[in-house]
């Protein structure tokens, strides 16, 4: 007889997460692990490059294409691009956060108020609130919060390793 799982089964069937992800690190890495574990599916919106134009050294950032590439990339390495649909984001949600099938968002602090108003919009239709997980921030070596802003700075790596310009500024 073949040995039981002990991983259980995700919980929901349609997960949803979003982000800029430009460029992807170690913190988005926990973000989309945890829409892994608590989906059956998931839906990863990506900022579109219209979105991105306000953020911080926006000039460094990756291209929409080369972003949802390293998002695509990661699921590949975790051997689950069959449980997976990337799609762009021009707002706060994409279409699917307001399909009957989503069940969930991962979210970190900082984009909670995000999914609030995501739940918000879903009651006005008549539809369920999303359950909302909570994914705590990934600090850098100095303590702080990894930021893809810092990365682009060249402060710290993808893992929150202080690089050699991070260190003389």
């Amino acid at each position: 007889m073949a040995a039981k799982s002990k991983t259980p089964l995700p919980k929901h069937g349609l997960v949803l997460v979003g982000g800029t992800f430009g460029p992807l690190h170690g913190g988005h890495a926990l973000l989309l692990k945890e829409a892994l574990k608590r989906g059956r599916g998931v839906c990863v919106g990506v900022m579109n490059d219209e979105m991105t134009q306000g953020k911080l050294h926006a000039d460094r950032m990756p291209t929409f294409e080369r972003r949802v590439d390293g998002v695509r990339d990661f699921f590949r390495k975790m051997n689950a691009t069959d449980r997976v649909k990337i799609s762009g984001l021009d707002g706060i949600c994409g279409p699917e956060a307001l399909e009957r099938e989503a069940e969930a968002i991962v979210v970190t602090q900082e984009t909670e108020g995000n999914a609030e108003k995501i739940n918000e919009m879903r009651r006005r239709l008549g539809l369920s609130p999303l359950e909302i997980y909570g994914v705590e921030r990934l600090k850098n070596e100095d303590g702080g919060v990894l930021s893809s802003t810092d990365i682009r700075k060249g402060k710290y790596d993808l893992g929150g390793k202080r690089t050699k310009l991070g260190a003389t500024k």
